[in-house]
């Protein structure tokens, strides 16, 4: 006798935006299936992102070196749909070696992202966001758009760590809380530290304002450096797990960040962002989705974009998308925020 409660498995092992941007998709699967069980394929190193996910019943986490281990583990389970929201060869893997009947991949657009890096060729008829191409890959058995945006879920333990960290400033829920995250994948994605620290500097002289500095152990120099002899800036870098910093996000009023996973972290949980664009583009996709936000990007530059996922470099060593967008052009967005926030 067939078991009529459907089971699903969607598959997405990395990054932290990826993964942040793919839970409208988990949850449009679920209003789609509410009552099926649903997995989901995860690197271990970001399981965090959707541990406490109430739309997930298993997480399977992807060990290094494990990957026969994990299809080992599922295969039984005898899938009735595979969502492959990554398709790269090791989703590819999993996908094919289980025993099921439906599977579906995301389509990349990997000649059309060629033409516009190499030849600045546009032929995106459309800048759909990556939320709503994950959900081409469900529209088959019905999965709709529900039109809400990100979401991250933390446990307790992350809220009591973050409490604890806020009471430490002085009146902090009288003073306007910015977090800065400078950090980025790739250097081409990361805005000068030096104008992040002259932000700041304009910042703090007009507004009451304190600044947390976010990013994992890679960013650690960028924190001291911007932290360096400041009294409000507070230099959580390398400090927070994945889940922590989620939980202190969603306290801020405001972060100001590069195109990171953290700038897509910051929008699942409803914290307003300005975000700094430098040689990526908004028809790869990956502009903040849903939320509250302002995107500041360097029109004028046409060697935009060099890379659809970023370089260590400037190839034409200019670095003019981020080096031209200045200081005081981020100012001017920002404080159009504050003077809102402000009159709230």
């Amino acid at each position: 006798m067939k078991n009529i409660r459907e089971k699903i498995l969607i598959i997405r092992l990395s990054s932290i935006g990826d993964i942040m941007l793919a839970t409208p998709f988990i949850r449009q699967t679920r209003n789609r299936f509410p009552d099926a069980e649903i997995g989901f394929v995860i690197k271990k190193k970001f399981s965090s992102l959707l541990s406490e996910n109430p739309h997930i019943d298993y997480l399977y986490e992807l060990k290094p070196g494990r990957l026969k281990e994990l299809i080992r583990e599922i295969n039984p389970l005898r899938y009735d749909y595979v969502f492959d929201l990554h398709n790269n060869i090791r989703s590819r893997i999993i996908g094919y070696r289980l025993k099921k009947n439906y599977i579906n991949h995301i389509r990349k657009d990997k000649l059309r992202q060629q033409k516009l890096v190499r030849f600045k060729i546009n032929s995106y008829k459309n800048n759909k966001p990556i939320p709503e191409r994950y959900l081409e890959v469900g529209k088959p058995v019905g999965v709709k758009d529900d039109k809400q945006g990100l979401e991250y879920y933390w446990n307790s333990d992350a809220e009591q760590k973050v409490n604890g960290i806020l009471e430490k400033i002085p009146k902090h829920r009288k003073n306007i809380l910015i977090g800065i995250a400078p950090g980025a994948g790739f250097y081409t994605k990361r805005w000068p530290v030096e104008y992040f620290i002259n932000l700041i500097n304009k910042l703090e002289h007009k507004y009451n304002s304190w600044f947390i500095i976010l990013g994992d152990r890679s960013d650690v120099n960028l924190g001291k450096a911007i932290a360096s002899n400041r009294k409000k800036t507070l230099d959580l870098t390398g400090q927070l797990s994945l889940m922590e910093t989620g939980a202190l996000i969603s306290n801020l009023n405001l972060t100001i960040t590069n195109d990171s996973g953290l700038m897509h972290m910051a929008t699942a949980v409803k914290t307003t962002v300005i975000a700094i664009f430098g040689s990526s583009v908004r028809e790869f996709g990956f502009f903040p989705f849903r939320g509250e936000s302002r995107v500041i990007e360097n029109l004028e530059a046409e060697c935009r974009p060099c890379s659809h996922i970023g370089r260590t470099a400037c190839p034409l060593g200019h670095f003019k998308c981020m080096r031209e967008l200045s200081p005081d052009k981020v100012f001017t967005a920002v404080e159009k925020y504050l003077k809102e926030l402000q009159k709230a």
